[in-house]
């Protein structure tokens, strides 16, 4: 069974954060709301909510077919965008980053990778951060290095930084994947952003791959192989090595991959590691057995310590809210809702219980959880799991203090504004 990671949380799941933008023209010629500089001039006013409970479904936004990405699944409530204020931010059909303003539904900015795109590559996941002061957003693609002479042609990783406001290029490394490590040249799959501070960025793509870049010196620091990575946080990588049912856990200095931590043997057939908010990994184990749906547990990115277990069957997926709340939630109906304090991760309350359902999640930010029963959409406050917002009008899959996206029936991407 192919383990993969499953990465949720600020980065990978739907990624809301701090940032501003601009309109502009989808198709080219000089962007509506842009002056002739290309700078962004000052945005129209729009309906704001911090978070958003109601939504306006009289006045949706469409985001053009051509700024969204070429294939994507949902994944526990989570599309390939990372929304920061007013732009939401993709990876188009055509492999180049760009950002629509969520208000308009108007391109703000789109930028491309210098290299040429290594077929097959799929959409890769944007993640926002700080660098240089700036809010940006990072993008990486696997790239063809062309042959000369001699020497054959080979493949190298593409990172991009793009500022979130302005579309200007804040960072464009291109990192060659070493030729040893048994890369099927003409294949591939999309590359998967784990982990990035000030000066580090993570990085696996397909094969089980992890390679770290420093941030400063736009180089690789190491490259490393049959190794799942699931985070960063002080300095180090947590990720899973090994072949069921003998897995493990190490933790690596990102600094120059030396070993810091290692779990005992995970006797499990099943393992299943995903990113569950700041500098926390879950794991869920499960031995094959029948009847056996496994239990998750919290981790320590920088230590492996078990920080919480959080007492329930099968794998349950965790977030956090960019704000004081951790959720850990099972996919469908009434399937269980936890919510978590980040600070002690002490449980907050549960659902289902004292006679209530737990709702399908669907996005999380800034103490409000989005979701679905089958009385409808619902929003509940994140720290008293009491419904909030009976009537929202959407259950959107990533939420901005702007607006709520959602992917209707056909693929249409469509945000609702808050209601006024």
């Amino acid at each position: 069974m192919d383990n993969r990671i499953r990465m949720i949380a600020t980065f990978t799941a739907a990624v809301v954060l701090a940032g501003c933008g601009g309109g502009g023209d989808p198709e080219g010629g000089p962007p509506s709301g842009k002056s002739p500089s290309g700078q962004a001039s000052a945005a129209p006013s729009a309906a704001f909510a911090d978070p958003p409970t109601r939504f306006d479904t009289g006045r949706p936004v469409t985001i053009p077919a051509e700024l969204r990405p070429y294939q994507y699944q949902t994944l526990y409530g989570s599309v390939p965008v990372a929304i920061s204020d007013r732009v939401a931010v993709t990876t188009t059909r055509r492999g180049e980053l760009a950002g629509t303003d969520i208000t308009t539904g108007r391109q703000a900015w789109k930028v491309a990778p210098s290299r040429k795109l290594l077929g097959g590559t799929g959409s890769t996941q944007p993640v926002v951060t700080t660098l240089q002061g700036r809010r940006t957003v990072l993008a990486a693609f696997l790239t063809e290095v062309p042959g000369q002479g001699t020497t054959p042609a080979g493949v190298a990783i593409e990172l991009i930084g793009v500022d979130v406001s302005s579309g200007g290029r804040v960072l464009d490394d291109v990192l060659p994947v070493p030729r040893d490590s048994g890369y099927e040249y003409g294949g591939g799959g999309p590359v998967g952003i784990v982990g990035v501070d000030a000066t580090t960025a993570v990085m696996t793509w397909a094969q089980n791959t992890t390679m770290v870049a420093d941030l400063a010196t736009h180089k690789v620091r190491w490259t490393r192989y049959g190794f799942d990575p699931v985070g960063l946080d002080g300095g180090v990588v947590a990720e899973r090595t090994g072949d069921g049912p003998e897995y493990r856990m190490v933790g690596l200095r990102a600094a120059d991959q030396r070993q810091v931590w290692a779990s005992d043997e995970i006797g499990g057939v099943f393992v299943d590691i995903a990113a569950a908010g700041p500098g926390l990994f879950s794991l869920n184990v499960k031995t094959g057995s029948a009847g056996d749906w496994g239990t998750t547990d919290l981790h320590e990115v920088r230590t492996g310590k078990p920080r919480k277990h959080v007492k329930m069957e099968n794998s349950w997926h965790c977030r956090f809210d960019e704000a004081q709340t951790v959720l850990c939630y099972r996919g469908e109906y009434d399937g269980g809702v936890v919510g978590l304090d980040a600070t002690s991760l002490e449980t907050l309350w549960r659902l289902p219980s004292e006679g209530r359902i737990a709702p399908k999640v669907t996005a999380f930010w800034h103490g409000a959880v989005y979701g679905e029963t089958s009385n409808g959409p619902v929003v509940l406050d994140a720290r008293s799991g009491k419904d909030r917002e009976v009537e929202p009008g959407a259950a959107p899959l990533a939420v901005s203090g702007y607006g709520g996206l959602d992917v209707l029936d056909g693929g249409a991407w469509t945000v609702y504004p808050p209601a006024r």
